[in-house]
């Protein structure tokens, strides 16, 4: 049986859900600057959102009969305690922070906070019944990736009193989504041979290699967008008499292509350090990328 990550510093940051939720504040923070936006609330909610989001999940399927032998589940049993409390206080952390924009953060992320409670039920509030959106056919992927682009669009936009507008923003939304998308895709064909083919997860319907190729095409959407962003920045400056390249958006582009060859070169026979650490470090590496171009 696949003992999982044995490093006990690993297994924190990982099982406990610390390297995920920064790079959900990341993404956030990136994102606002792309926006035209700043502050530190809007990254710190999201860390916080990100760490009571998938405690509550992990809690929720951690006594499931046929997930409870899973690695990460059971030191998430073992350490229910202490990642209970570190919940607790992240979400009276986030909920500080969010109270002044509580009718704001509730009109634009309700959908988010919708999939995230009803994703999975807990068993022993069914009958001991497996229920949860996640077991609606194909929509497992569409749900998370949607879930991580709403949060880190619209979190910023909600804590700092910006009203959506489909016009301005619909492009970081679509860049978002097939970001997140391509990387849950790569995750579900980690996990084809564990998902119930009840499921029907995109790689249970497709072949794992044209799911594969699907994510790297998704992936090459934000490259191209990024790139085109940067060459006409560049053409506006040489008409204007400048020289040089925009970098922020020239790096940000090759994190894209990066991500894509991190994701094409990922499958069922990669181990969990793969996974959870260089796939979800991708989260990190784009936006850290375009920070590094702004210092060019």
């Amino acid at each position: 049986m696949d003992q999982g990550i044995r490093n006990p510093v690993l297994r924190i940051l990982v099982y406990g859900h610390v390297w995920l939720a920064l790079g959900a504040a990341a993404q956030t923070a990136w994102v606002q600057e792309l926006l035209g936006i700043g502050g530190w609330r809007a990254p710190v909610l999201a860390f916080c959102g990100t760490i009571v989001g998938y405690t509550f999940m992990r809690w929720a399927r951690m006594d499931h009969p046929e997930l409870g032998m899973a690695p990460h589940l059971a030191w998430f049993r073992e350490n229910r305690k202490p990642l209970l409390y570190f919940s607790l206080f992240c979400l009276g952390c986030g909920s500080a922070l969010a109270l002044p924009h509580a009718l704001a953060l509730f009109r634009l992320l309700w959908p988010a906070a919708v999939i995230t409670l009803f994703y999975v039920v807990p068993p022993g509030l069914v009958g001991g019944r497996t229920l949860g959106l996640r077991r609606v056919p194909l929509l497992k992927a569409f749900l998370i990736a949607g879930c991580w682009a709403m949060v880190t669009v619209c979190l910023p936009l909600a804590v700092n009193d910006v009203e959506w507008n489909l016009d301005q923003h619909r492009w970081v939304l679509e860049v978002q989504c097939t970001f997140f998308l391509a990387l849950v895709l790569a995750f579900d064909v980690r996990d084809r041979a564990m998902d119930e083919r009840a499921l029907r997860t995109v790689p249970q319907l497709l072949h794992p290699a044209l799911t594969m190729c699907v994510a790297v095409i998704l992936l090459l959407y934000p490259a191209l967008v990024f790139h085109s962003l940067a060459s006409n920045y560049h053409h506006l400056r040489v008409d204007k008499g400048g020289v040089g390249w925009p970098w922020s958006l020239v790096l940000a582009s090759v994190g894209y292509v990066l991500t894509a060859v991190v994701v094409g070169f990922s499958g069922s026979r990669r181990g969990p350090l793969y996974f959870d650490l260089l796939v979800d470090g991708m989260l990190v590496l784009v936006p850290l990328l375009w920070w590094l171009g702004t210092l060019i």
